[in-house]
């Protein structure tokens, strides 16, 4: 809500003296408060309320007295259950169902006026969807990503709440079952998200949506994004894994055909951000129409992650035609710029220019178009595209040049560059906005407003950075991979999710070990990264990083380990049983064996020698076959001498390996075991000090 920028500066009337009086406290005696709560103005109080987004803090307002019960109510809430989620931590995914409905029907009852409802991740159904938006009538952001559940119908509701022509469709309520379908009031009513039992009239306002964030809705598709392109008043959509293959319809009737003439779709004249990440399928129709469809007030088209239909560019058909509006004189600055790649061929280099060609007509079809994100596209095509965009004298009718955006090739460049220009463009709030959205001169200011746009900024920006590609590796993955600090901490810093896993289940973290950045590697983990989480084949990144023998990466994940109570030694937690310290002996890294025994301690070091893995094999066999002495020597002062004697799964002992493999070193070491045996080794810890 505005305030009144011309009143007078308010104090608490406990806090005032007399006039002409100096208040002083006795020295030996706190000055009592007599602040009150209820004297504040009525706006204050609902100011203050709307900056609270974790729903625990609204709920304890709600709870705590009527006052605040009542300017909950009034305030334009935005609410946000990350922060909740993560202080929960692991939870049973059914207790989080289950307080589902009794949440919805207090969200509805106690905070209507809510303008913007982040719930990516939860598990939400289409009745879900219908029944918010029917009971949040100030609705201005909504984020369901991740809803697997979320079919077209839940589409159908946004559009049936955002369309004035479609106010006459119920909604969906949720009834109490054992009230029937007329018993109760509607407070009364419990939310089961079941179907409708009880027609109920739509607000006859239409929802003011400004934004729509379905991505990882798996079951949408080409249909979804038609209906969603033509909403009234959407300013940001975002949407991501359609099959846009044969999107959009040809006119006419659906045949078999590949699409060649698509029908119009109606403009949304309002569209500043279009988000289609890791989309399937893209080719030359599917561009020209998301060209049409924007409109041109469209400044963002972020396609990050999505695969280009390359056979369709050079195919017969409306796909492979250059597009009717591209000036020659562009086309063949892009041929000119066009770089392939050594290992392209004449085909694969047709298909780029042809696919560049579509991008570049769809560019100017968009005059007030600020930046194209192509993330994980052929390194060539973008090349190009950059190298024609970037000159606004090419471009020509006074147009500014337009930025090209890769995430995983230039990383922390490419993330600040596309944070200033969102907060530019996202920031600057209009008024037709306002006027179509059927919303008054107060609705879309103030704090509610600045909330609303810098949510849209973080979450455009959290979208683009997380689109993957075909081998689902994210920028992140690509960044911690080449040791880029800065990348990194950028990437996290605009949402990039730190435990992401590629087709072979590695993290960044995995990577950034494998390779041995120490500083990725620190960076990664300060932000939450889980060391405990291994990929297809059971190897961790203390296991990998051991392995490679980087012993930075392992201080740093051991620390880690230390500090969150991971037990690290325990042979479960690796494919095969095979340990870090099994990784540490096939490297024969010396080092990092006595550091891994420094770290297991007094107790722990000799469990970890005697652990076999699948095969039978303790770390003294490896060893053993590697003819290490140094290593050796450590493993057997550090406890391996209680297991000379095992046998792996071929019934070898550590003895047999080293004289089949005619190490003569590795053998004087286990002659020298048995010269002084009956004297008491070394402990571990001091073993593994001396060696570290």
């Amino acid at each position: 809500m505005r305030l009144n920028p011309y009143a007078q500066p308010w104090t608490p009337r406990g806090l005032c003296a007399p006039a002409g009086i100096e208040a002083k406290a006795p020295a030996n005696k706190a000055t009592e408060s007599t602040f009150e709560l209820a004297e504040l103005p009525a706006e204050v109080i609902t100011s203050v309320v709307s900056f609270l987004t974790d729903p625990r803090d609204l709920i304890s307002c709600i709870c705590s007295c009527k006052l605040l019960k009542g300017h909950v109510h009034e305030a334009e809430l935005v609410l946000d259950i990350r922060s909740w989620r993560a202080a929960l931590g692991p939870v049973n995914n059914e207790g989080i169902l289950a307080s589902k409905p009794k949440a919805f029907l207090g969200l509805s009852k106690y905070m209507p006026g809510t303008v913007a409802l982040l719930l990516p991740n939860l598990s939400l159904e289409d009745s879900d969807v219908d029944y918010l938006l029917g009971k949040l009538p100030r609705l201005q952001m909504l984020d369901v990503s991740g809803a697997r559940k979320i079919t077209h119908a839940a589409v159908s509701a946004l559009a049936r709440a955002a369309s004035p022509g479609l106010q006459a469709q119920p909604a969906r309520k949720p009834v109490d079952p054992a009230a029937g379908s007329t018993g109760g009031a509607p407070e009364a009513a419990e939310y089961t998200g079941r179907e409708l039992l009880v027609a109920a009239p739509r607000q006859p306002v239409p929802l003011p949506l400004r934004f729509a964030n379905l991505q990882r809705c798996f079951q949408l598709h080409g249909g979804s994004l038609d209906e969603l392109l033509t909403l009234p008043g959407l300013r940001c959509l975002a949407l991501s894994h359609l099959d846009l293959g044969r999107w959009p319809a040809p006119s006419g009737a659906m045949d078999a055909r590949p699409p060649q003439v698509a029908s119009p779709l109606p403009r949304n004249g309002l569209l500043q951000v279009l988000a289609l990440n890791n989309c399937l399928r893209l080719h030359g129709a599917a561009i020209d129409a998301l060209a049409a469809a924007c409109g041109g007030n469209t400044r963002f088209l972020l396609l990050g992650g999505s695969t280009l239909a390359l056979s369709s560019f050079v195919s017969n058909g409306a796909s492979a035609a250059p597009p009717e509006h591209l000036p020659p004189r562009l086309a063949g600055l892009l041929e000119a710029a066009y770089r392939p790649a050594l290992t392209s061929s004449a085909t694969t280099t047709a298909a780029h220019l042809a696919a560049a060609r579509h991008l570049l007509a769809a560019v100017l079809a968009m005059p007030a178009l600020v930046a194209l994100d192509l993330t994980f596209f052929p390194q060539p095509l973008v090349q190009c595209l950059r190298c024609v965009l970037a000159d606004a004298d090419a471009l020509g009718r006074g147009r500014v040049p337009v930025e090209v955006w890769d995430f995983a090739a230039a990383g922390a460049a490419d993330v600040e560059a596309a944070r200033r220009a969102l907060r530019s463009v996202l920031r600057a709030r209009s008024a037709p906005a306002q006027a179509v959205a059927g919303l008054d001169a107060a609705v879309g200011g103030g704090r509610a407003g600045d909330a609303l746009d810098e949510l849209a900024v973080a979450t455009v920006l959290r979208c683009a950075v997380n689109c993957s590609s075909v081998t689902r590796s994210t920028p992140l993955h690509v960044a911690a991979e080449r040791g880029a600090v800065s990348g990194v901490g950028q990437l996290l810093a605009a949402g990039a999710v730190v435990d992401a896993r590629d087709t072979a289940g590695s993290t960044p973290l995995f990577l950034a070990s494998e390779a041995g950045h120490t500083a990725v590697v620190e960076r990664l983990l300060a932000a939450g990264a889980d060391p405990s989480l291994g990929n297809v084949s059971g190897e961790t990144p203390l296991y990998i990083a051991a392995l490679r023998g980087h012993l930075g990466c392992v201080k740093a994940l051991l620390g880690c380990c230390k500090a969150r109570g991971i037990a690290w030694q325990d042979p479960e937690m690796y494919g095969d049983a095979w340990t870090p310290l099994h990784a540490a002996a096939v490297a024969n890294r010396a080092d990092v064996a006595a550091y891994l025994l420094q770290a297991a301690g007094a107790s722990g070091a000799g469990e970890l020698v005697l652990a076999p893995n699948k095969y039978g094999q303790s770390v003294l066999h490896v060893a053993a076959r590697k003819g290490s002495a140094q290593l050796l020597r450590l493993l057997l002062s550090a406890g391996g001498a209680a297991v000379v004697g095992s046998r792996d799964g071929s019934g070898d002992t550590p003895v047999d390996v080293a004289k089949k493999n005619r190490h003569v070193e590795a053998l004087a070491e286990f002659r020298r075991l048995t010269t002084v045996h009956g004297t008491a080794p070394r402990t571990s810890q001091a073993a593994a000090t001396a060696m570290a």
